[in-house]
């Protein structure tokens, strides 16, 4: 009756210690050890042998409240995002959230957005540069959904951005043919 006292004292008052360290403190084996953890509700989650101390939830939900990217929080820590989520996940943050924070497209929702690029910079680009989306979102540095978002923001439908591209498609072949045939007249 002492050894069990002793070991459920010694599982509360030291967390982190293993079930052979508590043990040898004891006198009792790892395994007598777990019987009594399980017999009062004490037992612990199994770490794999390559769990990461150094990195605890404190620090990672710390920089996810900084709004880090995962991949930028995994770097900074020095692990893989696959870590990160993990102490995510057990901080009580949902596989919802934590693949979310991993995307920087804008179609997860406002607080995804990139609040750099705006209606007016996309229209900048759209009528004085007379870009087509793909080439327009290369330009800021963004996805074509972004752009395509920006756009509808300012009013432009969708059959007008359709017939823009493909008239600028068409003046470009029709360009291009026009330069080689200049330039078979020359030689």
């Amino acid at each position: 009756m002492a050894v069990r006292g002793q070991v459920r004292s010694l599982l509360l008052d030291y967390p982190d210690a293993t079930y052979e360290k508590i043990g040898s403190i004891a006198g009792c084996s790892k395994q007598r050890v777990h019987q009594i953890a399980k017999k009062t509700g004490l037992t612990r989650m199994r770490r794999p042998p390559h769990y990461r101390k150094d990195i605890t939830v404190d620090k990672v939900l710390e920089l996810y409240q900084r709004d880090l990217l995962l991949q930028e929080i995994a770097s900074t820590l020095g692990c893989c995002s696959s870590t990160v989520t993990k102490r995510l996940r057990e901080a009580g943050i949902t596989a919802g959230e934590c693949f979310s924070r991993s995307m920087k497209l804008d179609w997860r929702g406002s607080y995804h957005c990139r609040d750099d690029i705006t209606v007016e910079r996309v229209l900048n680009l759209y009528h004085n540069d007379d870009l087509p989306i793909k080439e327009m979102a290369q330009t800021m540095g963004c996805d074509q959904v972004t752009v395509r978002k920006r756009l509808r923001e300012a009013g432009i439908s969708k059959s007008e951005r359709f017939s823009r591209g493909a008239a600028i498609r068409w003046r470009r072949k029709r360009g291009k043919g026009n330069e080689s045939q200049t330039e078979n007249l020359s030689s």
